[in-house]
């Protein structure tokens, strides 16, 4: 889980870098299809060596179509959105996800939560209000599209837990990335005024270097929730804002400010002590 969150947290950081590159840079939709390419052949590629497929079995999978349609949700305002505002911004808004999860397991895995949990949610909401500062000069309108990041990604995580054991991790990466290709491209089309393939080269392998760190990570975040138990494994979600911090200080010179922090802080702490209560009550 830090190894994926330090991934995602580069992959943002470069996205951004992309974005801003002063020869004309890459737009969302562009990197999402540069996403889905190199995600498609890097995961193609160990499924050839696990001797594993694509199959319709896998296609036509219910849970697998909500999964990734969540997913594309996703990574449509996500990518969308660092293109537009602060990284550890974006980072750390994203971060209330955690939350999000426990409050749409009580409506589609009916878990039962207490007055602590509702608790923790609502605090966990007024550290992100704090991060969007609505009532000052300071909101920045494209943090409603990390919002949407937030719902798509607590739905993907809902699904994940649904999808049938017999399935491969592998197949259903691959597929996410298949569909990653005319989302993005369609997004270019919708957003942008230039050709889908005007990119400058310096730009583009910034680009791919930011996809292929997604992917990676990807595999990696997969993995841990399906393998791992989820008390265990959650915390460690949060290493995303500390590195997404980090590289967007180094390699782009934004310093988080004090609202910022503030609202991480109040965010973080309200998840952490959410899962760690809830390993406790399982213990006893």
């Amino acid at each position: 889980m830090v190894f994926a969150m330090t991934a995602f947290a580069l992959a943002d950081a470069l996205i951004r870098v992309a974005s801003l590159s002063p020869d004309g840079g890459a737009s969302a939709g562009q990197m999402l299809v540069m996403q889905g390419v190199i995600g498609m052949l890097f995961f193609q590629i160990l499924m050839v060596r696990r001797k594993e497929r694509l199959t319709l079995e896998v296609i036509k999978n219910r849970f697998v179509l909500l999964r990734t349609s969540s997913d594309i949700l996703a990574a449509l305002c996500f990518v969308s959105a660092l293109t537009l505002m602060p990284v550890g911004e974006a980072s750390a808004i994203l971060q209330v996800q955690p939350l999000v999860v426990t409050f749409a397991a009580v409506i589609f895995l009916n878990e039962r939560v207490g007055i602590y949990r509702w608790s923790a949610i609502f605090v966990g909401f007024i550290g992100v209000l704090i991060i969007l500062r609505p009532s000052s000069d300071g909101f920045d309108p494209a943090a409603i599209l990390v919002l949407f990041a937030v719902v798509g990604l607590s739905a993907r995580d809902i699904f994940t837990r649904k999808l049938p054991k017999h399935l491969s991790t592998l197949p259903i990466i691959t597929f996410v990335c298949i569909t990653l290709i005319p989302a993005g491209y369609l997004l270019h089309r919708f957003t942008e005024a230039n050709s889908f393939f005007q990119i400058p080269i310096n730009t583009f392998f910034i680009a791919v270097v930011s996809a292929s760190s997604g992917m990676i990570g990807y595999y990696a975040l997969t993995n841990a929730m399906r393998i791992g138990e989820i008390s265990i494994v959650a915390p460690y979600r949060y290493s995303r804002l500390i590195a997404a911090f980090l590289f967007s200080w180094v390699l782009l010179g934004e310093i988080p400010d004090s609202k910022t922090i503030l609202g991480s802080i109040i965010i973080v702490g309200a998840g952490i002590s959410v899962i760690y209560r809830e390993r406790n009550r399982k213990a006893s």
